[in-house]
């Protein structure tokens, strides 16, 4: 099942981030396995703060460029939309 992340976790890790919101707590949120170019921005918006995707980066063609790719998913993911 390389590179997909069970749907389970995206509820866990909302579950997480609610929690540490409202007890304002401070803590990072990771996942490690299953992270791929599909699934960055649903990991990212369901609050985790570090993603672990080696086997979908090192099997690429171009790391780096897979690496840039994820982290512009990434940080569009979060930005605000109006």
């Amino acid at each position: 099942m390389r590179g997909r992340v069970i749907p389970n976790s995206l509820n866990k890790i909302r579950r997480l981030d609610r929690i540490r919101r409202e007890r304002r707590l401070d803590f990072a949120i990771e996942i490690d396995g299953g992270v791929s170019h599909d699934n960055v921005e649903a990991i990212v918006q369901a609050g985790c703060d570090w993603l672990v995707a080696g086997s979908h980066i090192f099997h690429s063609a171009d790391p780096a460029a897979t690496v840039k790719e994820m982290q512009h998913i990434a940080e569009n993911a979060t930005a605000v939309k109006v």
